[in-house]
């Protein structure tokens, strides 16, 4: 059985696979992609500008890290979607300026954090993205 240490280290290391894998720019748009609908490899090939065998490897390191799952979809064409939160250990949301339905989002967002952390977060104004991760206890 794993002492509360090794549970505590196993969880930073996956959490850091997680940032890792979220932070590349082709795999922020294949998330992105997916946070309106499940895409098969076709559409994501489109989307991203990827040749295949780069797709595949991008979409290998989200598998990987838990952030989607695939399906077999007419016993043969392969879709993704985002893995659901229900099924997930860890969930990460992205929040893009611009891209928000209420433009105050982002800086409500912000504003929050700084409470939370007792400290100014720096040029608020000037942040472009927020990426935050949720990770949920085993029991």
């Amino acid at each position: 059985m794993a002492s509360g240490k090794d549970r505590d280290r196993r969880g930073r290391l996956h959490t850091s696979e997680i940032i890792r894998a979220a932070s590349h720019p082709t795999r922020q748009l294949i998330l992105k992609g997916l946070k309106d609908k499940d895409l098969s490899t076709i559409d994501l090939e489109r989307q991203t500008g990827e040749n295949r065998y780069n797709l595949y490897h991008h979409l290998g390191v989200l598998v990987q890290a838990g952030l989607i799952e695939s399906q077999l979809e007419d016993g043969r064409a392969k879709k993704y979607r985002l893995t659901r939160p229900e099924s997930a250990r860890e969930t990460f949301f992205q929040f893009e300026r611009g891209e928000l339905a209420d433009p105050s989002g982002l800086a409500r967002i912000l504003e929050s954090l700084a409470a939370a952390l007792d400290e100014p977060i720096a040029d608020p104004q000037d942040i472009q993205s927020v990426t935050i991760m949720l990770r949920y206890s085993d029991e």
